[in-house]
């Protein structure tokens, strides 16, 4: 009997005291990457972890091959979850378990939803309004800033379901943007914030379209307008171009307040705790 014939599975409740006596198996084993025990941990805690085909394995011999992460954030969750478990799993095949291309978040959701072109900075923009809304949400007491911004945790669940409510959304403003100027590179951080713009402004909508075609083409714009002073800022400082850092979010929006009133800085910052930050 060949050793995939000998392999079983089972789906199992696994209880963070089951977890932690199976990971007193893993014996050999890569470094436990903290960052997706975070972001499993948080899923399971805010109930999006799902079961799926991808089982916790063991060798005949019981040492674990694989789910070392979802194991260890089954235990710091504190929570039980049901997984599908395989036994007998032939020990050769650890060499070769997620040596394959992940699937990214972009590529499901460009698969749902039939539209591959410019997945990828449509989901990094729908999880940059996914952090604004929190920060929103939170804003009588935490102001937008770079620390806020890099202090907030979504796991991958939660990144997941918000960009596909908002994905043919976004799209349709990257295909405006592209029709616009097709030169114009995109960015997740100003694109997100020109979808926040035209999501809660309470301005007239002529209003914020203008602000957006001038920003994307430049054409017909005064010295000194606003709008130069953004295009400027996002292609001279290498800061706004960073999607960890989301100051290209903050930049946009603060433009945005700015040619709402009609003033122009003669040069366009944004600053940490700067007022009008938020949005609107």
């Amino acid at each position: 009997m060949s050793a995939a014939e000998r392999m079983r599975t089972e789906v199992i409740r696994v209880t963070p005291q089951l977890a932690a006596e199976w990971l007193a198996k893993n014996t050999e084993n890569r470094p436990i990457k903290r960052f997706l025990v975070d972001d499993l941990c948080s899923a399971i805690l805010n109930g999006r972890f799902l079961l799926t085909h991808q089982p916790i394995a063991f060798a005949p011999d019981g040492r674990l091959l694989d789910g070392q992460h979802r194991l260890t954030a089954v235990v710091e969750s504190g929570k039980t979850v049901p997984m599908l478990v395989a036994y007998n799993a032939d020990p050769s095949t650890f060499y070769v378990i997620d040596a394959g291309t992940k699937r990214s978040i972009a590529d499901g959701l460009a698969i749902t939803h039939r539209t591959p072109m410019f997945a990828a900075v449509n989901v990094a923009a729908c999880r940059v309004v996914a952090i604004a809304d929190r920060v929103l949400d939170l804003r009588d007491t935490t102001p937008w800033n770079h620390r806020t911004a890099l202090g907030l945790k979504l796991d991958r669940a939660t990144v997941a379901s918000y960009a596909d409510s908002m994905f043919e959304e976004m799209n349709r403003l990257i295909l405006e943007i592209k029709d616009l100027n097709q030169a114009f590179r995109l960015q997740s951080n100003w694109l997100a914030a020109l979808f926040v713009i035209r999501r809660d402004s309470n301005q007239d909508v002529d209003l914020v379209d203008e602000f957006v075609r001038g920003f994307i083409t430049g054409s017909d714009l005064p010295a000194g307008d606003v709008r130069l002073r953004l295009r400027d800022a996002i292609a001279n400082n290498p800061a706004y171009r960073r999607t960890d850092a989301r100051l290209g979010f903050g930049v946009t929006v603060k433009a945005w307040n700015l040619f709402v009133i009609g003033d122009s800085p003669k040069v366009l910052r944004f600053t940490r705790d700067m007022a009008g930050a938020a949005p609107l």
